[in-house]
């Protein structure tokens, strides 16, 4: 009777397993990404990069300023960044590079 119940059990969980969904494939993101942040003198007070495996990030996740970096994943087509500023309640676009001490 013993062997009989261990048969059984063996049967179901072979025809459980064949009919079992398969583990789902991720995708690459689109982009990786890289942001560093600036304080308002424009030395670096931290950085969150999401690459196209993993995510790091390192210091103050906010500052003055910001500098945006973006690529692609698959390496087909091209990537781009900007330069941002705080203006106490969004990030603003601007045209170049912020000018701190001491050079400006």
């Amino acid at each position: 009777m013993k062997m009989r119940a261990v048969q059984v059990l063996l049967v179901l969980l072979v025809a459980a397993s064949l009919f079992a969904p398969l583990p789902s494939a991720k995708a690459l993101p689109k982009f990786g990404h890289d942001t560093e942040y600036y304080d308002c003198n424009v030395s670096w007070v931290g950085s969150d990069i999401y690459d196209c495996f993993s995510h790091y990030y390192s210091g103050q996740q906010y500052g003055c300023y910001k500098y945006d970096e973006y690529w692609p994943c698959d390496g087909i087509g091209e990537g781009g960044s900007s330069w941002y500023y705080w203006n106490g309640t969004n990030w603003v676009p601007m045209s170049g590079p912020p000018c701190g001490p001491p050079y400006c």
